[in-house]
Order: structure tokens, then C-alpha cells, then sequence
């Protein structure tokens, strides 16, 4: 006679359970003034004071407008 093998999956199913994300992004850390504005993902600052950041891979852009000086 035949014996029939019957495999139970567990109940996630083999998949990774993903870790809750803070509802509340992080405040910037520009500290010459509260910002309210939340940081860039992977960063310590916002869009309007990354360029404090040493660290950020980015750098002031050297282009000097005819307008404004």
C-alpha cells in the first residue's frame, strides 16, 4: 500500500514578516532653528538643509545666475 505525504506549510508561508515603519518621520537636524520638515530617507537632514550635512553626497552647485547675483 501506498502512504500518502501531506506537507503543512507554516502559517507566514516562508515569507520574511516585514518590520512596522515609525508612522512619524524624523525631524530634520538643522539646529540653528527648529525644521519641522522630515529628513531624507538614510539622511540626518530635509531637502532644504541637506547641504548642512558633510556627510550627504551632494555639494553646493557653483552656477552663479546673471539675476540674482
Amino acid at each position: 500500500m501506498n502512504r500518502i505525504r501531506i506537507h503543512v506549510l507554516p502559517t507566514n508561508r516562508g515569507r520574511i514578516t516585514p518590520v512596522p515603519r515609525s508612522q512619524e518621520p524624523l525631524s530634520c537636524a538643522f539646529t540653528h532653528r527648529p525644521c519641522s520638515h522630515p529628513r531624507l530617507e538614510g539622511q540626518e537632514f530635509c531637502i532644504k538643509h541637506i547641504l548642512e550635512d558633510k556627510n550627504a553626497p551632494f555639494k553646493q552647485c557653483s552656477y552663479i545666475s546673471t539675476k540674482n547675483g
